[in-house]
This record gives structure tokens, sequence and C-alpha cells, in this order.
């Protein structure tokens, strides 16, 4: 007697060819250091939107309000911490819609919160170009600056004629954070601070 095969019940997500990526969409990172109550505003250069925030220390939460659609929009992100074995305090978005603890959370522009990659399917223009042209010239480019590649296209972004922006993290600002930064990647946060940029 001939049976069904036997297969390992192993769950693989699969990605469509043409997913959107993480480059495109409104970027978020948890505040460093130790948590204070803040409030301000984050404007992407690349696209007409304006975000407040709003820290809470006590509840370690962080409240967005923006619009979308011309529709108001209001969302919660908690907050979580860990602490590093070098000392200090790192903190983390728990995921609105799958509860991931995640260091940055995204928004397309076709949708109206801030979530996971995951969530919204996006995967990194890197993983797209891995055999690509452009990717031999950000190589290329790594190899001529002596840096890395993520830096490279950084740095090729940074400086493209036909005004295309670099990817933009926004970040709560609750405390003044020293800039450790040294090298190409201190030349290319100047270039970008320049240009009204936050990397």
């Amino acid at each position: 007697m001939i049976g069904k095969p036997f297969t390992i019940g192993v769950h693989v997500r699969k990605r469509r060819a043409g997913t959107r990526r993480v480059e495109s969409c409104w970027t978020i990172a948890p505040p460093l250091g130790p948590l204070r109550d803040a409030k301000g505003s984050w404007s992407w250069q690349t696209h007409a939107l304006r975000v407040n925030y709003r820290v809470s220390a006590l509840s370690s939460r962080l409240r967005l309000s923006s619009y979308h659609q011309e529709l108001p929009i209001d969302q919660s992100i908690k907050l979580v911490r860990s602490n590093p074995n070098f000392g200090g305090v790192r903190w983390w978005f728990v995921c609105p819609r799958c509860a991931r603890t995640v260091s940055k959370l995204h928004r397309p522009s076709n949708s109206s919160h801030f979530l996971c990659r995951d969530c919204h399917d996006l995967n990194y223009e890197s993983a797209q170009i891995s055999r690509t042209r452009a990717a031999r010239l950000v190589r290329n480019e790594a190899h001529r600056l002596k840096t890395t590649t993520r830096l490279a296209r950084l740095y090729i972004l940074l400086n493209d004629a036909d005004g295309q922006t670099a990817h933009e993290v926004k970040r709560p600002i609750v405390t003044k954070v020293r800039d450790r930064r040294s090298g190409i990647a201190l030349q290319l946060t100047k270039i970008a601070r320049k240009r009204g940029l936050s990397i």
C-alpha cells in the first residue's frame, strides 16, 4: 500500500517577487538611553507626512498622532527594555499587530499605522538587488571608499544627482546622546544633516 509522502510540518513564508521595500516607507526607532517623558513631532523630507509623538515614561508607551487620507490616526506603541551586557538600557518596540519585539516600525504610504516589517510584508533593498548591476555598483563604491556596502549605498543616495534622498529613521529625543560615529559614517551623517535628514 502506497500512502501519502512523509512531509515535515515546517511553515515557510513565501515573499512575492515585487514586495515593498523598507527604504520606501516611513520608519521610526525607539528612544535612546533612560526613558523620560517627552513630546515632539517628526516630518519626513521625501514625503508629506507629519507625525506628533509623546513618550510616557510611566507607562513605557509611545503615542503617535497623524493623518491618513485626511482621517486622524492615533496609535499607541508599547516600549520594552533590555539591559545589554556592556551596561545601559536599550529600548524596543512591541509591534501593535503581532506583538513581536522589534527595533524599528515602518509605515508604507498606503497604510495608516506603523507596524513591523513582517506585518507589512516588507524586505530590504539589498535583498532585492543582490545579483544586479546596481549591486556591483554598490560593491565597487564600497571597495573604493574602504567601507561597508550599507554605508556605500547611503553615500550613493546622498550624492545622487536626481534628487533622491536617503532613507530617514526618526527617533524620539528624550536625552542628548553624543554621536560616536567616525570615518565615512561621520562624513555621511554631516552631509545628511546639512540636507535636513536624520539617518
